[in-house]
């Protein structure tokens, strides 16, 4: 009986951790996707935006896409079929973006200007779930694999991976069908 006793004694000690263990795990993978989800540059997801455009004042060109009921469609600066894979390997990219950091809550005008943000050259408005969103990118970093953003009416200036940039300035011929 005595053995009996230490035995479901011990049984119960090993059920109870194996169950503070579980709920430790999940809740250390809970914090990991919070923490993941606030890195994120872009809120939604891909699926929620219904259009988009770039303006790049130093090719002097806006690009605009609409999305409808059989795909992407360009509306500006001609109107023809987008090219559907490209125009979500795009998206894909701008929104999975992670900010690397946020530089400044309240730059001033000259920080602004020195990151080219005060008059950026680049600017891509996207729309999605009922919500306009403009991204203004300034200049590369010193090393040139970091860029510049800030969204337009927030003070704060993030560093994002310059590829975003990059991908930012698709030409029209890269969007189309």
């Amino acid at each position: 009986m005595n053995l009996t006793k230490k035995t479901l004694f011990w049984v119960f000690v090993l059920i109870m951790l194996s169950g503070s263990f579980y709920f430790l795990d999940q809740k250390a993978e809970d914090n990991q996707r919070i923490n993941e989800a606030s890195l994120k540059l872009l809120p939604f997801s891909v699926d929620d935006i219904t259009e988009f455009w770039i303006n790049d004042k130093r090719e002097g060109r806006t690009i605009k896409l609409v999305r409808g009921s059989d795909g992407w469609r360009l509306s500006q600066p001609l109107a023809v079929k987008g090219d559907d894979d490209a125009i979500e390997r795009l998206l894909i990219n701008i929104v999975k973006t992670r900010k690397d950091a946020i530089l400044f809550t309240q730059p001033d005008p000259e920080k602004l200007q020195e990151l080219g943000l005060a008059s950026p050259d680049l600017k891509m408005g996207i729309s999605a779930e009922g919500e306009d969103v403009t991204i203004l990118f300034g200049t590369k970093g010193p090393t040139h694999n970091v860029a510049y953003v800030m969204f337009k009416g927030r003070p704060e200036v993030y560093r994002v991976h310059s590829d975003v940039k990059k991908e930012a300035t698709q030409s029209v011929y890269a969007l189309r069908d």
